[in-house]
């Protein structure tokens, strides 16, 4: 089987934590931009990505809800 790799299948795999934490971390991302970093932190397993994940959900769950500040 021949993996895909690219953009295509993780388009933010080329940033940092560091990185990925500036997008949630700025407030400003919309519920797409945040999904897509949800997606990205999936594939990661360190204790950080794992945290990082769960604030981006609860951002995004609350954009969803339209009861962002």
């Amino acid at each position: 089987m021949q993996r895909g790799g690219g953009r295509t299948g993780r388009p933010l795999g080329h940033l940092t934590i560091d990185q990925l934490e500036a997008i949630v971390g700025s407030g400003t991302g919309d519920g797409v931009e945040l999904r897509s970093v949800i997606g990205e932190l999936a594939y990661r397993k360190s204790p950080r990505a794992i945290e990082l994940r769960s604030r981006a959900r609860q951002l995004a769950e609350t954009r969803q809800d339209g009861s962002a500040d």
